[in-house]
């Protein structure tokens, strides 16, 4: 007669693995998020290869990381889980600009003050400039990777503990 704890018990094997796949949505929007809030401490975006992001012209604030004033644009990264979808997002308006580049113009207006110890009326101003493409949120080839790795090396932790015997 055989010994019944000669074969794993494939429905703990099956539940471990149902577990698994339903908490990795989470675990892969942290490790994403991780992952882009990096490029600001990289100062530079990650697809097959670093792109280190361009400085600015005039640098007014030597030694001060590019797209970092305050931290607003980083910390404004978050992220939403809808059953297997991960979306990674920030509500910072001038997010955009940033990460894709582009032009942007407008009116500024300007309240009244001084200058010089002289009076100065309020008016408006028109503004354009050529912001570069600064990317630090989007597909990446490195992440995909990662994500990958990671659910391989979830699955691989489960096979072992399940099936250690074999």
């Amino acid at each position: 007669m055989a010994n019944q704890n000669q074969f794993p018990d494939l429905r703990q094997l099956v539940a471990a693995l149902e577990r698994y796949n339903a908490q990795f949505p989470t675990v892969a929007a942290v490790t994403a998020l991780n992952f882009f809030r990096h490029s600001f401490r990289q100062q530079g975006f990650t697809d097959r290869g670093l792109s280190k992001w361009k400085k600015r012209s005039p640098d007014n604030d030597p030694g001060r990381a590019v797209l970092v004033k305050t931290g607003a644009l980083r910390n404004s990264l978050k992220y939403t889980v809808a059953g297997r979808r991960v979306t990674i997002s920030t509500d910072i308006p001038y997010a955009q600009i940033h990460n894709e580049g582009g032009t942007a113009s407008g009116t500024a207006n300007v309240r009244a003050h001084t200058r010089k110890g002289h009076p100065v009326k309020a008016h408006s101003r028109r503004f354009s400039f050529t912001m570069p493409k600064r990317q630090f949120l989007g597909p990446s080839h490195q992440l995909r990777l990662d994500l990958q790795r990671l659910g391989e090396q979830g699955m691989e932790r489960i096979f072992d503990k399940h099936l250690k015997q074999f």
